[in-house]
């Protein structure tokens, strides 16, 4: 394994365990649970460059094209909370 590897194994590992404690602990406010997601997402996403990496998907060419289906998944709830968070009145 290189030292990127390396780093975007533990960005991932990082990305999923906050993903899963800000979910549990606060889960109350909608704004936690929507981080949570993104950042569950974002693991996600680095799992897949990580995999890519390492050429993971030559080996299995099947898997391409599960991982980034999921990314397209957050966009409208980002959306919808950015338009909802932009004309809240403070």
């Amino acid at each position: 394994m290189t030292l990127e590897s390396v780093v975007l194994l533990v960005a991932a590992a990082q990305a999923f365990l906050l993903s899963i404690l800000i979910f549990q602990k606060h889960r109350a406010v909608y704004a936690n649970r929507f981080l949570s997601l993104v950042m569950f997402v974002v693991g996600i996403a680095v799992v897949h460059m990580l995999l890519q990496d390492n050429g993971f998907y030559a080996r299995f060419p099947q898997f391409p094209y599960a991982i980034p289906a999921v990314l397209f998944v957050v966009a409208p709830p980002h959306r919808k909370w950015t338009e909802e968070s932009s004309t809240a009145t403070v």
